[in-house]
This record gives structure tokens, sequence and C-alpha cells, in this order.
């Protein structure tokens, strides 16, 4: 009965620990703009790429400038609600515009095998 009881215990928290660990491996690019997982970010980008420069007007994304939108969103893989600082050259993003082609949402991507972008 002990056995039982014991062996019930260890495959539930080991099922519990996947259930905490497929969202975070989860919740990267596919590759083609979508996310999997992350439910606060959009469910496309117009494009995904490397910041290579920053500032509060706007950002270079692979060479390319686009500015913000008055109404900006930053948002990383912990917080919908990020700010400008949590942003820096050499990071992976993902972003949405508007009709007059400005960013109205910059999204922090993650690498998934060191969580580090």
């Amino acid at each position: 009965m002990k056995i039982i009881k014991i062996n019930s215990v260890i495959v539930g928290l080991t099922l519990l620990g996947m259930l905490l660990i497929v969202p975070i491996v989860s919740a990267q690019s596919d590759g083609v703009g979508r996310l999997v997982k992350e439910t606060h970010y959009p469910a496309r980008f117009e494009r995904l790429g490397i910041i290579n420069i920053i500032d509060r007007k706007g950002v270079v994304v692979d060479g390319v400038y686009i500015s913000f939108s008055s109404h900006v969103q930053f948002m990383t893989p912990y917080d919908e609600r990020s700010s400008l600082e949590s942003f820096r050259p050499g990071q992976r993003v993902g972003y949405t515009l508007n009709k007059e082609n400005q960013i109205v949402k910059l999204c922090l991507i993650l690498k998934a095998k060191d969580g580090n972008s």
C-alpha cells in the first residue's frame, strides 16, 4: 500500500514538473512569425529580427528603422506591460505595425536553449 502511494506521488510530481516546463519551452517562435504559447503576445508578427539600435522614438531591426506609435506597447515573456528599458541591441524581437507602418507592439523573443535573448 505504501509503495503504491509513493509511486503515485512520484508520478504526480513528474507530471506537474512537465506541465511547468512545457510552456517555457513552447513560448518560442516557430520561425514564421507565430508564437506557440505566449498568450499575451500577438498571434502573428509583421517581422522578427535582431535589434541594432533602440531609443524612445524607434528601433533599428536588422538594419531597418521603424518608428514607434505614440501608443506603443512593450512586452516580454514575463511582462505584458514592460518598458523600453527591457530592450537592448542584440536581442531578438517580433513586432506588429499600424497603418502608418509604426510599431504598436514590440515583443522580446527568447532563445529556447538558454533563456537569454
